[in-house]
């Protein structure tokens, strides 16, 4: 498989360009660089993307005459830009995702069955990465938020955001009981594992007709 690698500049982008360097059934296709200069893509199977919104935006503009597939792995998108993605699955399979890590399908299916089996459990989710992430919910965090928002609207949920030193990503939800307390976690290790889940969901996504997928659609 040929793959090109949108934002390889940034730390998972990097740690996909490793992983796929030392593949034997991969091949680096290129790594362009935000200008998107002409033909980048031509001599590729699939392109990853970890830029940024405005990146992403600008690499769906590259690929409107194509039907290349996209694995999208950045985050922060506005519903503007989400409706456009979704929009894009008319023309290509493309995948998006804000958290890649293998298990995390069953992390979530687990944390949402906690959420619904204990309606009257207090829930705050926790999220802790590196100490250079902003201090604003996580692409991940959001992403949970909406879904247990979509379980029940009235639902109250508390964020606490930590950042420290290098940590790859933890991600808590706690249920705190009258008189017990649950708590599901899971612990990101090293970036290593954003990039192997999109190779995972790249792989998946060449075979797949073109449309909008998630970690939930794609096979």
């Amino acid at each position: 498989m040929r793959v090109a690698v949108f934002g390889a500049g940034g730390r998972v982008g990097k740690a996909l360009v490793a992983r796929i360097t030392a593949a034997d059934d991969l091949t680096l296709a290129g790594t362009p660089g935000h200008t998107l200069a002409s033909g980048s893509f031509d001599a590729c199977d699939v392109v990853i993307d970890f830029s940024s919104p405005a990146g992403t935006m600008a690499l769906l503009d590259h690929l409107a005459g194509s039907a290349l597939p996209v694995v999208v792995g950045t985050t922060g998108f506005d519903a503007a830009q989400m409706q456009r993605l979704r929009d894009d699955g008319a023309r290509r399979p493309i995948l998006v995702a804000a958290n890649f890590t293998p298990g995390f399908g069953a992390f979530h299916a687990a944390l949402l069955g906690l959420v619904a089996a204990l309606p009257d459990a207090g829930l705050t989710l926790h999220e802790t990465y590196n100490a250079a992430k902003k201090s604003q919910p996580s692409g991940t965090t959001l992403g949970l938020q909406a879904d247990i928002a979509a379980l029940d609207p009235q639902r109250a949920l508390t964020f606490k955001l930590h950042r420290e030193g290098e940590i790859s990503g933890i991600t808590t939800l706690v249920l705190a009981l009258d008189s017990a307390q649950i708590t599901l976690t899971l612990n990101v290790e090293s970036r290593d594992a954003y990039a192997a889940g999109a190779l995972a969901g790249a792989r998946s996504l060449i075979r797949q007709a073109a449309g909008f997928y998630t970690l939930d659609t794609v096979n």
